[in-house]
């Protein structure tokens, strides 16, 4: 017998917590696949329904749709094809049709759809074939219609022009018959007086042949000219007729005239007029031929009826092709609906199995949590819910037990884990933290970037916006330019052509000088203008550039009188100078720009200004260093309302509807001058009362360089200019050309005389030559091209050669000279300044040759002549004795202070103050055609200038300038005395022959 045991069997692991969660999970998970799958049928059955909407039923509607708005287009082109009147007109319906009809053919092709019943596709495709077979039968009926039509019109001009003749010839012989009838009824009642009356015999003959057969002819050839109208009236009416019944009428009527009028035809007596009237006849018959003019008008006729049937049948095309697309877009509505129905159904049908699935599995996860928590202790679960509250609260230091192997110390592992990785998420969640304040940090900053960005931003379209409002200024300045210049040049220029026209029909000398004068003076306003328009191009152009150097403020004011001296004289202007004596005479700034305003100033202020003065005034300015200089006329004056609008550019003022000459620039370049000079300009004045521009400018004062006396130079030697030399002239303008001439054969030599490089070069290679005057711009080339070829030939290796130029700027000239020319020729130019430099180039080997364009002092002071006398005949004659004489004697008074100033500066070395002198003695010496003396100062003025290499003038020593300006004093020297042998030569003229004026001659070249 066993006794029993009481060792207590090995205890198993039961079903524990893991193995029920684990159930539960797995339980779970399975729940999620099934919830998955049936989420994934029933999508894919609703994606399944909207591919099918997608793929076949939405692209067979697009294009079905589309195909019906190109049918729309094509319903509507129709009649526009009916109306076409023109072969343009229908080449632009034929290519609408071009684009419409294919995408027609290609959108009804592409119904492919399952659910596109393929009898209906079939339908559509028939249908559209013969819509586009119609529209092309249209265009094609058309077409061949206009052609016809052009011929038809082609031929009723021709059939008019010969109607138009027959109905001459008909009219010459009505007029013939109804002559002779009168000429017969005339000796019938009104015989010759010298043969006696006619017997009764001769009364009866008379009276039958008027009856038999003038009247007769008249009837006859009247009715051929009744014939030729109605003919000429059917041939007008043929466009009329729209039916054939209508053309058949008219064919007949037409017929019949022509029936008539070969009948009449036969009537002419006149071989020659029959024979004509035959011709036209057989022309008029070929419009009733198988290709006449009828013929080719019931073609039409037919044409337009076949067009017509063709837009009936386009018409039923479209509207059976719209039935059509309406039902197979019925029927696509009906497969949408259906397969919207079918997706609903698969997402309802979805849903509710994912919710019953999803019921389930809430249920049977809860059923194994409840279990497997009922048979564990709870102080275990609520220490570790302790420490997970602790943790939650965020306290990282709670204590976790973790003894033991089963599910909850596997959890209290994981906690402590969790723990663990808390504690290094909030570092993380630290060092996270700082960078969130560094990035909050950058993003501040480049928010301030672009703030600054958009600031710049707004900067530049507010640029833009100014930039764009100048445009358009300037865009409309341009206009008001184009048209003040086009009225302005054309006043002085209209004004020389007429004078030129008076000067050929003038009978006396004194009249043709009266004319030339009153050319001059147009020639000088002219050339005003362009001056004005050029300052204010320069200034619009490039801005305005503000220099700095010392001057004397009354020398300029001095400078300005000089050169406007003389139009104040003309006009009966006095001009006054009020300048503060206690302003410093040196001052310092820029001396050209405060000249040129004053200039402009002084010449409007003469300008409109008819009596009384102009005066200019200067004292100190409201700041310190800065001057104020004031106008003041006694013109028109200004309405205040206009005051502000002068400045403006091409802006003038108006004196009761008197337009004065000019371009209304003057103060505009005035006030940009001013203003570049960092001051301000104003303007006072009243209607009648004158008017008183001002402004004030920076001029602070300087020391003044001390001036000595200038010994005298010695006398100038003269060269004369040996006759008879040969003279090539290569110019292409034909008038400066002819000018050139005729200088040449006054001074004596012998001018040859080619228009471009290649007549010139034939003319070089018959005879040689003494010297070339040589244009810059040629049509085949220009002068530089000419000069080379000329030296390549071995005669003319060393001829001299002269550059002849309208437009060369002065810093271009030296390189011009170097590249060969012997000398430089601004066009225009005087004769004597032409004697002069061919006296220099073509003097004896002993004489001075010059080597550079600009001839120097002496050589200019080798001229024979000193006063231009034509030049001051012309002047009295249009100005008057006293006005000359004053402006004779305004230039000897203000010349010498020029002269002993001018050698004072040179004397003591100053450069730019002998330049500034010299520049204003060449502008007095032209107002009285002291021509020599003003060559004398420009060459003085070019040689002070700084050389192009570098910065030193040409003239450098003090010596050398001194010698210069001696010469200069001489020149002066003799103009007087030229001026006062004139004056004693002419007073004796008079004297001998009071009632002859001498002949004047024109001293300058046009350009």
């Amino acid at each position: 017998m066993t006794a029993p045991s009481y060792v207590k069997p090995r205890h198993e692991r039961r079903f524990g917590l893991r193995e029920r969660l684990l159930l539960g999970l797995l339980v779970a998970a399975l729940g999620t696949v099934l919830v998955a799958v049936v989420g994934w049928v029933s999508f894919q059955r609703v994606v399944s329904s909207q591919q099918a909407i997608v793929r076949d039923t939405l692209p067979a509607a697009d294009a079905l749709h589309e195909a019906v708005r190109a049918n729309a287009r094509l319903a509507a082109l129709a009649p526009r094809l009916l109306r076409a009147d023109s072969a343009a007109e229908l080449d632009q319906l034929r290519a609408a049709l071009g684009v419409d009809v294919p995408l027609v053919r290609d959108r009804l092709a592409a119904l492919r759809s399952p659910h596109v019943e393929t009898e209906l596709r079939e339908r559509l495709l028939a249908t559209g074939d013969r819509l586009a077979a119609g529209l092309e039968g249209m265009s094609a009926a058309i077409d061949q219609r206009l052609r016809l039509r052009a011929a038809r019109l082609e031929r009723i001009d021709t059939l008019r022009a010969a109607i138009d003749g027959l109905d001459e010839l008909a009219r010459i012989h009505a007029d013939n018959a109804t002559a002779q009838l009168v000429s017969t009824l005339t000796t019938l009642l009104q015989p010759d007086p010298g043969q006696g009356a006619p017997s009764l015999a001769e009364r009866e003959a008379a009276r039958e042949r008027v009856l038999d057969l003038d009247i007769d002819s008249l009837e006859r050839m009247h009715e051929l000219n009744l014939t030729v109208h109605a003919l000429g009236f059917l041939i007008g009416r043929l466009d009329e007729l729209d039916s054939g019944a209508r053309l058949q009428a008219a064919r007949v009527e037409f017929a019949a005239h022509l029936a008539l009028l070969a009948r009449r035809l036969a009537d002419i007596a006149d071989p020659g007029g029959r024979e004509q009237g035959e011709r036209v006849l057989r022309l008029l018959a070929s419009a009733l031929d198988e290709e006449g003019t009828f013929a080719l008008r019931a073609r039409e006729i037919a044409l337009r009826a076949q067009v017509e049937t063709l837009q009936g049948v386009v018409g039923e095309l479209t509207t059976e092709l719209d039935a059509l697309a309406g039902e197979l877009i019925h029927r696509g509505g009906r497969i949408l609906a259906a397969a919207g129905s079918a997706a609903e159904r698969s997402a309802t049908s979805g849903l509710i199995a994912f919710g019953v699935i999803a019921a389930a599995l809430l249920l049977v996860t809860l059923g194994v949590t409840v279990h497997a928590l009922r048979r564990h202790t709870l102080g275990r679960l609520r220490a570790l819910e302790e420490a997970t509250l602790a943790l939650a609260s965020g306290r990282r230091e709670v204590a976790i037990d973790t003894a033991g192997d089963d599910e909850l110390a596997s959890l209290a592992v994981a906690l402590e884990r969790f723990r663990a990785n808390a504690i290094e998420r909030d570092r993380f969640a630290e060092e996270l933290r700082q960078q969130q304040q560094e990035l909050e940090n950058q993003v501040l900053a480049r928010t301030a970037q672009l703030r600054e960005a958009n600031a710049a931003l707004a900067r530049e379209t507010a640029d833009h916006a100014r930039a764009r409002h100048a445009a358009e200024q300037a865009d409309r300045a341009k206009t008001a330019f184009l048209g003040t210049v086009s009225h302005e040049l054309r006043t002085p220029l209209a004004g020389i052509l007429g004078l030129l026209e008076l000067v050929e029909d003038a009978s006396s000398t004194t009249e043709r000088k009266q004319y030339q004068a009153q050319m001059r003076a147009a020639a000088v306003l002219l050339l005003e203008l362009l001056e004005d328009m050029l300052d204010f191009a320069r200034i619009e152009a490039g801005g305005v550039q503000v220099d700095k150097a010392s001057f004397s403020l009354r020398d300029t004011v001095n400078d300005v009188f000089a050169v406007q001296g003389t139009r104040a004289a003309v006009r009966g202007l006095a001009l006054i100078a009020e300048v503060d004596p206690a302003l410093p005479d040196a001052v310092q700034g820029d001396r050209r720009k405060l000249s040129q305003i004053l200039l402009n100033l002084v010449g409007n202020a003469i300008k409109f200004s008819d009596t009384g003065a102009v005066t200019v005034r200067v004292r100190a300015g409201t700041q310190p260093d800065h001057l104020h200089f004031a106008v003041e006329d006694h013109g028109i004056g200004i309405e205040p309302a206009r005051q502000q609008e002068v400045f403006e550019p091409f802006v003038q003022v108006r004196d009761s509807g008197r337009h004065h000459a000019g371009t209304g620039l003057g103060l505009a370049v005035c006030r940009r001058l001013v203003e570049a000079m960092g001051g301000a300009i104003e303007l006072k004045s009243a209607p009648g009362q004158g008017t008183t521009v001002s402004f004030e400018i920076p001029l602070p004062a300087t020391a003044a360089a001390a001036v000595e006396a200038l010994p005298a130079a010695t006398e100038p030697k003269r060269t004369a200019l040996p006759p008879g030399h040969r003279v090539l002239v290569v110019e292409d303008d034909e008038v400066n050309r002819m000018v050139v001439e005729r200088f040449l054969d006054a001074l004596g030599q012998q001018a040859v005389c080619a228009p471009d490089i290649q007549n010139a070069l034939r003319l070089l290679q018959a005879r040689p030559i003494d010297l070339a005057l040589i244009d810059m711009n040629l049509p085949d080339g220009d002068g530089r091209e000419l000069l080379a070829r000329l030296r390549a030939l071995p005669a003319h290796a060393h001829t001299p050669a002269v550059l002849m130029s309208a437009h060369i700027p002065r810093r271009e000239v030296d390189a011009l000279l170097e590249a060969g020319f012997a000398a430089f020729l601004s066009k225009p130019f005087a004769r004597e300044r032409l004697r002069a430099l061919l006296a220099d180039l073509l003097a004896e080997p002993a004489a001075a040759v010059p080597t550079r364009g600009t001839a120097g002092v002496a050589e200019v002071l080798q001229a024979t002549d000193w006063i231009d006398a034509d030049f001051l005949r012309a002047e009295r004659e249009a100005l008057g004795e006293e006005t000359v004489a004053d402006i004779v004697g305004v230039f000897r008074t203000q010349g010498q202070p020029l002269i002993d100033a001018l050698l004072a500066a040179a004397r003591a070395g100053e450069h730019e103050a002998c330049a500034r002198l010299a520049h204003k003695l060449r502008g007095a010496a032209g107002n009285v055609g002291a021509g020599r003396l003003a060559e004398c100062a420009g060459a003085l003025e070019e040689a002070l200038k700084p050389d192009p290499t570098g910065d030193a003038p040409r003239v450098g020593a003090i010596g050398d300038l001194a010698v210069r300006a001696g010469e200069l004093g001489e020149a002066w020297s003799y103009t007087l005395q030229a001026l006062d042998a004139l004056r004693s030569a002419a007073d004796d003229a008079e004297a001998q022959r009071p009632d002859q004026t001498p002949p004047g001659s024109t001293s300058a070249a046009s350009r």
